[in-house]
């Protein structure tokens, strides 16, 4: 087996799962199939029956109730699940491949590249997150293609000041030098003797943003920008319940729960792989 391999395959212990991580996966598991059951439930989405418009929840055929324009709350959330699974796990994709290869290609060759490209992403991360989406989104207007783009480029940064750290520290190596000196090209270098020992860091900040994205997706789509009607968005619900808060308060607190437990569950699971691929935290003992 190759070093990369035994690296990987020492980084992975068996470890009894902890309540957390039991529960992180159970969350998670439980909004992905209501994600992916959300098709069936298009028509109870979308269609509007003014005459079923506010019904309470535990109204037969409405577990939840129904909004303002008579369609139904659970599907909604359900479709609005899916919707802000799709952008947030197409924008941290899209940001991990970015920063993967600028943060690889920064620490492993070094000099004027790593000076160009970390100036770079110093200027990216010093712009305002929430005013750098509405400003892109207001000119390019709200749409899930531009939602995903804004995402993945506010997101892309920690991938690349990540793995330039841990890229800078690998390419010392005894195991990379040897390879150097047998002729192996850099390209060679990186896929066989650099990323391989990224993946457990990667796997993991991946985790964590996903969480990240899935809020931002809702910030934006609250402020209208986000996921354009007559699409769910759980932030946009949120937009759309503040007129009923007094009369008909499940408008707003079934998806505020919702994203509230999406999130958790992305976090709990996100902490847990931390607690068991981060070396530092299994020489603790944690």
């Amino acid at each position: 087996m190759s070093v990369a391999g035994d690296t990987l395959r020492i980084t992975l212990p068996r470890r009894r799962p902890t309540f957390a991580a039991a529960a992180g996966t159970f969350l998670v598991l439980v909004f992905a199939a209501a994600a992916v059951a959300s098709p069936l439930l298009h028509h109870l989405a979308y269609d509007i029956d003014l005459i079923d418009r506010l019904k309470p929840p535990g109204t037969p055929g409405h577990l939840l109730g129904t909004d303002s324009l008579g369609r139904d709350v659970l599907a909604r959330i359900a479709t609005g699940v899916r919707i802000s699974l799709v952008v947030s796990l197409a924008a941290v994709t899209i940001a991990m491949v970015t920063g993967v290869v600028v943060g690889t290609t920064s620490g492993f060759f070094g000099g004027w590249v790593d000076d160009v490209i970390m100036r770079i992403t110093d200027a990216v991360l010093v712009i305002p997150i929430v005013l750098l989406a509405i400003a892109v989104l207001t000119v390019l207007g709200p749409s899930i293609v531009n939602l995903i783009g804004v995402i993945a480029f506010i997101q892309w940064t920690a991938y690349a000041r990540t793995t330039r750290a841990e890229t800078l520290a690998l390419r010392e190596q005894l195991y990379v030098t040897a390879a150097k000196s047998f002729g192996a090209r850099p390209l060679l270098l990186l896929l066989r003797h650099i990323l391989p020992h990224l993946a457990p860091s990667v796997i993991v900040l991946t985790t964590l943003n996903l969480s990240a994205a899935i809020i931002l997706e809702a910030s934006i789509s609250f402020l209208g920008l986000g996921i354009p009607p007559p699409n769910p968005s759980l932030g946009s619900m949120l937009t759309d319940a503040e007129q009923y808060l007094g009369t008909a308060s499940w408008l707003a607190v079934y998806p505020g729960l919702a994203l509230l437990l999406l999130v958790l569950g992305v976090n709990l699971l996100g902490d847990a792989l931390r607690q068991r691929l981060d070396p530092t935290l299994r020489s603790r003992g944690g």
